[in-house]
C-alpha cells in the first residue's frame, strides 16, 4: 500500500497572484464619493499593490502593501514611492514581506521599518470541504442583499456603518462571489471569494458577534470551495493573523495547510498616524 503524497504548495509568487489581484479589485470597487471622503486609494507598485484608507488608523490591513518584491526585487525607488503614497494619506502602514521577496526585509529595516504582527498564509487544492452541522442557510447574496452583505462585513471588522457601501459594491462585480449565511431570512454571516487565473482568494469572512460559534464560517468555506470547483479553479488561498485564533482554526478545519508565515514590517511614521 502506497502512502498518499501531499500536493506540493505552489510558490509564494503563484499563491499571491489572486490575493494581490483581489486587493486591487476591492479598492477599485469603492464608490467614488465614499473613496473620496475616506481616502480609499491604492497604488500599483510592480506586481504588488499598496492599499490605503486615510480615515481609518490602527486597522493595518487597510493600509498595507502586499506583493512588493516578489516577482522582481524591490528597489530603493520602490520604497520611496511607497513611502510617499502613505505620507500623502497621513497614515502609518505595514508591508508584507513574503519569503520570495529577496532583500525586501533588509531594505525596509534600513529605513527604520520594524516587525509587526505577522500573518500565516494557507493553501489547499480545490475540492469539497465538509460543511458543519448548522441551522444557518448559506447562499449567494441575492438582489436587495448587497447592503446587508456589506453591513455584516463592516460590522464584523469594526468599521463605520457607512463603509458597508464599499463591500456591498462587490456583489455582482466580475471575479467576485459574495455569499451570506442566513438565520431565517436575516444575513448574519458573510464571506467573499475572488477568482484570478487558476486560483481563488477566500477573504472577508465575517460573522456578527452575537451569531458566532454557530458554524457560519465553516459553512461559508464549504460553499466557496464548491463554487470554486464549479469554476474550474485549482488552488484556494487565504490568510489570517498570528497568533492563532478562531479564524485560524476555521481555516484548518476547512482542509487548508499552512503554506508559510508572512512577516509584516511597520513603517516609521513621523507626523503620520499608526
Amino acid at each position: 500500500m502506497t502512502a498518499a503524497v501531499a500536493t506540493p504548495v505552489p510558490s509564494a509568487a503563484h499563491r499571491q497572484r489572486a490575493e494581490v489581484a483581489g486587493y486591487r479589485s476591492l479598492w477599485r470597487a469603492a464608490p467614488a464619493e465614499l473613496a473620496a471622503r475616506h481616502g480609499l486609494r491604492s497604488l500599483d507598485l510592480g506586481d504588488g499593490v499598496c492599499t490605503g484608507c486615510a480615515a481609518v488608523t490602527g486597522t493595518h490591513w487597510l493600509n498595507h502593501a502586499i506583493g512588493i518584491g516578489v516577482a522582481a526585487p524591490a528597489t530603493a525607488r520602490d520604497i520611496d514611492e511607497m513611502a510617499r503614497f502613505y505620507a500623502d494619506l497621513g497614515v502609518g502602514s505595514t508591508v508584507a514581506v513574503a519569503g520570495a521577496a529577496e532583500g525586501l526585509g533588509a531594505l525596509l529595516a534600513a529605513r527604520g521599518y520594524t516587525p509587526h504582527r505577522p500573518w500565516m498564509t494557507f493553501h489547499r487544492e480545490a475540492g469539497p470541504v465538509p460543511a458543519p452541522a448548522t441551522r444557518l442557510r448559506v447562499g449567494d447574496a441575492e438582489d436587495g442583499e448587497a447592503s446587508a452583505f456589506g453591513g455584516v462585513v463592516a460590522a464584523a471588522f469594526g468599521l463605520a456603518p457607512e463603509m458597508s457601501a464599499w463591500f456591498a459594491a462587490l456583489v455582482g462585480r466580475p471575479g467576485w462571489t459574495c455569499l451570506v449565511a442566513r438565520d431565517g431570512r436575516v444575513p448574519v454571516g458573510a464571506a467573499a471569494m475572488y477568482v484570478h487565473g487558476d486560483a481563488a482568494w477566500l477573504t472577508l469572512g465575517a460573522t456578527l458577534p452575537e451569531h458566532r460559534g454557530r458554524g457560519a464560517q465553516g459553512a461559508l468555506f464549504a460553499a466557496r470551495a464548491a463554487r470554486a470547483s464549479e469554476m474550474g479553479v485549482r488552488h484556494l488561498v487565504t490568510e489570517t493573523g498570528l497568533p492563532a485564533g478562531p479564524s485560524y482554526r476555521n481555516i484548518l478545519r476547512a482542509g487548508f495547510r499552512e503554506a508559510a508565515p508572512r512577516p509584516n514590517l511597520l513603517a516609521p511614521s513621523p507626523g503620520g498616524r499608526a
